[in-house]
């Protein structure tokens, strides 16, 4: 299969908008789509176990032409290997998003989940509605004052 099939940047420059959206094909399952507003996004055609799937690689110009075929070789190693670029990027995001749920509880002051705090507040939350109300004030300033800190 061809490679390299647009020769430069100033090729994707010159693409202009038409009516329905349009590809510039640059080998490998690689091509930019070109929509009637004007926008150009990379995209990667791939068969993985016997099934099509199609990976965002950025939108041009913020992802140049030499930059896009460095992130198509990446993503073909992966498939290679028989790894799915897409699960990838989403177990990325993730874990992205966990680490900033995390920041933000430690901002806020809140425990930090399934940490010790955390599990204790939960117990207490379902002990309240099993003892008098002197109880669980004990238990919770005992908690606060020898075992949380």
């Amino acid at each position: 299969m061809a490679r390299d099939l647009i020769k430069s940047d100033l090729t994707i420059k010159a693409l202009q908008p038409e009516d329905k959206p349009y590809r510039l094909n640059d080998g490998k399952g690689l091509f930019i789509l070109v929509n009637p507003n004007g926008s150009k996004y990379w995209r990667l055609n791939y068969s993985l176990h016997r099934k099509r799937h199609l990976i965002s690689l950025g939108v041009y110009p913020d992802i140049g032409l030499k930059e896009v075929r460095l992130k198509a070789i990446e993503c073909q190693k992966m498939i290679r290997e028989g790894i799915n670029p897409s699960e990838v990027r989403k177990q990325d995001k993730q874990v992205i998003q966990k680490e900033i749920e995390t920041e933000q509880r430690i901002a806020d002051g809140v425990p930090l989940e399934n940490s010790f705090a955390d599990v204790s507040q939960r117990w207490l939350d379902d002990f309240e509605s099993t003892v008098v109300p002197a109880t669980f004030k004990k238990v919770s300033r005992r908690l606060e004052m020898h075992v949380y800190p």
